[in-house]
């Protein structure tokens, strides 16, 4: 599940900035492994891209985005006797490189992304945008 917001005055006054909030719920496969009963958590990422234009006309858009990245998750395993709550915070960098269409009041949006935190790792996201 998640939210994004783009455009100017969204987290710092003037700048264009594209703010992500993303949540997954359940525990990646390889929790399976320590827990005897089904792993359950989630994962909570929120990254701010600085928006900088490589191609752009009045309907669409390529573009290249770099920011912060935040990374919260938090799982609970059994391991043996044992319950243990494993969470952790991360603080990144994540990069994207995207493009959007605009079709009448929709936006369009796909883009590649890359982050850097403990581990790093590429990911992709698709999204339909809509003015407030």
């Amino acid at each position: 599940y998640g939210l994004r917001v783009t455009g100017p005055d969204v987290l710092l006054e003037g700048a264009i900035l594209d703010w992500n909030l993303i949540l997954h719920y359940g525990a990646p496969s390889y929790y399976d492994q320590l827990s005897v009963t089904k792993p359950a958590g989630f994962v909570l990422w929120t990254d701010a891209h600085f928006m900088l234009p490589l191609k752009a006309s009045q309907d669409s858009m390529f573009y290249f985005g770099v920011g912060p990245l935040l990374v919260y998750s938090s799982f609970k395993v059994t391991n043996g006797d044992r319950a243990m709550d494993l969470s952790a915070l991360n603080l990144g960098l994540s990069l994207a490189l995207g493009g959007a269409a605009r079709f009448d009041k929709v936006v369009v949006r796909a883009e590649g992304k890359y982050f850097y935190e403990k581990q790093s790792y590429p990911g992709v996201q698709l999204s339909l945008q809509t003015p407030l």
